[in-house]
């Protein structure tokens, strides 16, 4: 899969501080990571079994003239003679039809290829994946797991190993600032509701963190199938929005609308709900000039409506 430039730029961050000089780039594509890699110095070998995309790979490289630092194999990485290099970035082409990831059958080629790697004593080992990742695959290859998120979007899943893994435990991370939370997914407790509600990055979400962040925030979950989070106080974190409730109410079309009197547009955030934010908000009959947040969730097995309000950042 393509990376943006943002995951692509982290991804050769870390192999340089590593202290890697040569990567073997695997399943390029047309060679953002590539070409992100030779930018910062390392020597790349550059593997792609598609001969239009190597064409292309080959031409972006040009352009950017790093042939110097960039050879390009046009051959499926499972056949190849792959050489010895200081470390090896993964990226297999995952299928479309799958919504939840599991090892080995839902990637090409098969993640079992890192144990090829690391048989041929490569040291460091990059893996980019769905984000939609089962955590414990992490344990059971021995990596540290990290989440990507660019803008308020999970993009990847990114196993590092050998020499990159640090027994860190689960990790989400914003770019491109760079900002990372930690922590060991927490068991739910129970349901809290408090006057602050936050809605966490993506990142953290995928990375099972959610519970963990609440209680560092002085808070809990609201529910374990739903990924909000109550304080009684405001705060200001990267990994979550914060949002003063103003009114919560039991849903109905008709209550919503009584509550959003005189409000012309409406910002809908909902999370285990049973409607869709588009078929809600097409039924909903609005007049006046405001906008207003409601954030539609199911605590308990009732569902909610909460109107909120964004609690601007300190100094913004």
């Amino acid at each position: 899969m393509a990376s943006g430039i943002s995951t692509a730029e982290y991804h050769a961050d870390l192999l340089v501080r590593s202290g890697a000089k040569s990567v073997l780039d695997l399943c390029a594509g047309v060679g953002l990571d590539t070409i992100t890699f030779a930018r910062r110095g390392l020597s790349v070998t550059s593997y792609e079994s598609d001969p239009g995309r190597a064409l292309l790979l080959k031409t972006n490289v040009e352009r950017a003239r790093l042939e110097a630092l960039v050879k390009v194999v046009n051959i499926d990485v499972t056949m190849a003679d792959l050489p010895i290099a200081d470390a090896a970035y993964f990226d297999p082409a995952r299928r479309s039809d799958v919504r939840k990831w599991a090892p080995d059958d839902q990637t090409t080629p098969s993640l079992s290829f890192v144990e090829h790697l690391r048989s041929m004593g490569i040291s460091r080992i990059l893996a980019k994946l769905s984000p939609a990742i089962d955590r414990s695959l992490a344990r059971v290859l021995h990596a540290d797991l990290e989440f990507l998120s660019v803008k308020g979007e999970c993009k990847e899943a990114l196993l590092l190993m050998g020499d990159l893994h640090r027994g860190a435990e689960t990790t989400a991370v914003l770019l491109p600032k760079n900002d990372r939370y930690s922590g060991t997914p927490l068991e739910f407790d129970s349901v809290v509701v408090g006057e602050y509600l936050w809605e966490p990055d993506p990142a953290v979400i995928r990375a099972g963190l959610t519970q963990s962040l609440a209680i560092a925030l002085g808070g809990g979950q609201c529910d374990p199938r739903v990924d909000y989070f109550f304080t009684n106080t405001p705060g200001d974190s990267p990994f979550a929005q914060c949002y003063r409730v103003l009114d919560k109410i039991p849903y109905s079309r008709r209550r919503l609308e009584s509550v959003l009197a005189g409000v012309g547009k409406v910002i809908l955030k909902q999370r285990a709900f049973p409607q869709s934010i588009e078929e809600i908000a097409s039924r909903l009959k609005l007049s006046g000039q405001g906008t207003a947040i409601v954030v539609l969730t199911v605590l308990n097995g009732e569902k909610l409506a909460f109107l909120v309000e964004r609690v601007r950042p300190m100094g913004s």
